[in-house]
């Protein structure tokens, strides 16, 4: 009887944990590199704007921040589609683990995958879907399966000890995922203006080019603060969701032990 209790509640965690690790990996150099781009941009920002006032001294400093910046924007941009790639992975293994309550996430893997990828769609599903598998995964300190919230009385009255809340809450995959948008947006006005600016006829007044490239290259660092926050969260959840997808919950352990 214990190895059907093995069979039936035993998550394959053997390779969710080391998937979990390299996602974990690209996102931190994902933000790392995110910070680095802000204060380059930054630092641009500056020369450019003592370039604009007349000081001609700085010309190779700026075209050597701008080369910079540039190479940066193509390993930054690599290493986040990996990220992305890796995510996407990750979540439909997660959404696939046994202990997932399909009474509450009622979302196939699939769909947790392709709500990333439809236009429009992606606004709002996959933070509904990161929320729904948070309430569909076991707590920390529940018994083995997941658990329905109890009542507001008695929840009221149950020891803060009985159950440990998760990492991270639906407050904080709300914050993330606004940070997240913010940094989308601010960095598409970004590289917008910067674009546009960019292709401004050559022989035109050097005022003309230098402040709105100036204002779009402000507006891609400014989107590395929300950016960087939404990535930390993203560590957050990527480590809580695993550790709940893949703990040995207590049946199991109990079924372990009478068998050792």
């Amino acid at each position: 009887m214990s190895g059907v209790v093995l069979r039936a509640t035993r998550s394959p965690d053997e390779g969710l944990p080391r998937l979990a690790s390299g996602l974990v990996m690209l996102l931190g150099l994902s933000a790392l590199l995110d910070a680095v781009y802000g204060v380059l941009a930054a630092q641009y920002v500056g020369l450019a704007g003592e370039f604009s006032g007349g000081s001609v001294s700085v010309a190779g400093e700026l075209a050597g921040t701008a080369s910079t910046i540039d190479l940066l924007r193509t390993v930054r941009g690599v290493t986040l589609l990996f990220a992305f790639g890796c995510w996407l992975v990750w979540q439909h293994r997660v959404a696939s683990e046994g202990r997932v309550d399909r009474a509450i996430s009622r979302r196939t893997p699939g769909w947790q995958v392709a709500s990333w990828l439809i236009p429009g769609v992606n606004l709002t599903a996959p933070l509904r879907d990161l929320c729904d598998l948070g309430r569909a995964l076991p707590r920390p300190g529940d018994a083995g399966t997941h658990q329905a919230e109890p009542p507001v009385r008695e929840r009221a009255g149950r020891a803060q000890s009985d159950r440990t809340p998760p990492a991270v809450g639906p407050r904080a995959l709300r914050a993330g995922w606004c940070c997240l948008l913010v940094a989308v947006a601010l960095e598409l006005l970004g590289e917008g203006a910067v674009a546009r600016a960019s292709g401004t006829v050559v022989g035109a007044d050097p005022d003309a080019v230098l402040t709105p490239l100036r204002h779009g290259v402000a507006l891609v660092a400014a989107a590395q603060v929300p950016a960087v926050a939404a990535l930390v969260v993203g560590v957050l959840v990527v480590n809580d969701l695993t550790a709940r997808a893949t703990a040995v919950s207590a049946p199991v352990r109990r079924a372990v032990a009478s068998r050792v």
